[in-house]
């Protein structure tokens, strides 16, 4: 664990964010294709269902090693927030390249939120710190993204009916 690297994005702004960056600690997922680098043309929201509880870095780190193989895509998301306080965020797949996570829009960048928001609700301050997340790439690409929830483009509950009614109320101003 001493060799976990932090990058900061959209440093010095308000919306910059601290993530642990292990991007090359382990395969994540397959890529899907490459793309240009440079902005994303989206940010998708979504959620992992499983479900890890754990506040600990160390503990953190072990769950997305022990996940990264489930499913068929492994873990395709660039960016995952835990849902204990203080919400880390993990980098794990590189925003230049294209991950199986939102059919028919894996050049975008994904950002999810471990847990299964569709039956929990999520815990406070957890779709702040996803709002938080988007609004720090945005800054660092220079300009304002469209922001969707899986469900937007796909027949899913992807991000959850909880957590997507939370992530909508901060998109429309309304939280």
């Amino acid at each position: 664990m001493d060799d976990l690297e932090t990058l900061i994005i959209a440093e010095g702004s308000e919306w910059e964010v601290t993530v642990y960056d292990v991007r090359h600690h382990a395969q994540w997922a397959q890529e899907s294709f490459r793309r240009n680098p440079g902005p994303s043309q989206g940010i998708y929201w979504h959620h992992t269902v499983s479900r890890c509880d754990a506040s600990d870095v160390e503990e953190q780190y072990q769950w997305l090693l022990q996940h990264r193989s489930e499913g068929p895509y492994g873990l395709p998301y660039n960016f995952i927030v835990f849902p204990a306080v203080p919400h880390t965020v993990w980098y794990l797949n590189d925003v230049d390249k294209a991950w199986p996570h939102t059919y028919g829009h894996n050049d975008a960048t994904a950002v999810c939120a471990v847990g299964n928001w569709d039956t929990n609700t999520p815990p406070a301050s957890l779709a702040e710190r996803m709002w938080h997340v988007s609004h720090a790439l945005m800054v660092m690409w220079g300009h304002e993204i469209e922001v969707y929830g899986h469900r937007d483009t796909f027949a899913t509950a992807c991000p959850g009916r909880f957590l997507y009614a939370e992530l909508q109320a901060l998109k429309h101003g309304t939280a």
